[in-house]
């Protein structure tokens, strides 16, 4: 994957699935990417949780604990990851999706560049591991910060950062978005 191809090829799979139906749902996101999907998923809740749907009440804490699951899976890395069926059939309407990465594309486009095949051994076995340690870390710091208004945001910047690093197998970025969440945490419990 080509440094600048990494989110515009997420977003193209995405829209392309989801402009062919009519209902995009979290189980079509884990079936368009198979095995990889650990890092998209990772990335996406990371990025759910720091939108104003993170703000509502609960939803930094169920998107949290979604990031955990994700996270103990990320660690055993057999397969791709699997989810509760009631949270797999939850979805977006298609099109809409599709519109919104469309409309989202320039400024995605724009990031792009901060991805690519870097320190790659630190996004393989036994790095992983710690990886998901990390992963399962900011998860959890996300149910005691959401009592505090934008609490979550930081460690979801991290979570969505991460997922990203471990798509493009980028150690580097897995370092910055660790030293994010980590002076996040430290600032949130020593304050």
């Amino acid at each position: 994957m080509s440094e600048n191809a990494l989110i515009s090829e997420i977003l193209d799979t995405i829209e392309e699935k989801a402009d062919s139906k009519a209902k995009f749902t979290v189980g079509d996101l884990l079936d368009a990417f198979g095995r990889r999907a650990h890092g998209p998923a990772i990335a996406i809740v990371g990025l759910v949780s720091a939108s104003p749907i993170g703000a509502i009440p609960g939803a930094s804490i169920f998107l949290g604990l979604l990031c955990l699951i994700l996270a103990g899976q990320y660690a055993l890395k057999d397969s791709p990851p699997s989810l509760p069926k009631p949270i797999q059939v939850g979805g977006v309407d298609g099109k809409r999706l599709a519109s919104a990465i469309e409309k989202a594309r320039p400024y995605v486009g724009k990031l792009s560049f901060l991805f690519s095949e870097r320190l790659t051994f630190m996004t393989q076995s036994p790095w992983a591991i710690l990886t998901a340690i990390l992963i399962a870390a900011f998860a959890l710091s996300m149910v005691p910060l959401a009592l505090v208004p934008g609490g979550v945001f930081i460690p979801s910047i991290a979570l969505a950062i991460i997922g990203f690093a471990v798509a493009a197998r980028d150690g580097l970025m897995l370092i910055v978005a660790s030293a994010i969440g980590a002076v996040a945490s430290a600032m949130f419990w020593f304050t």
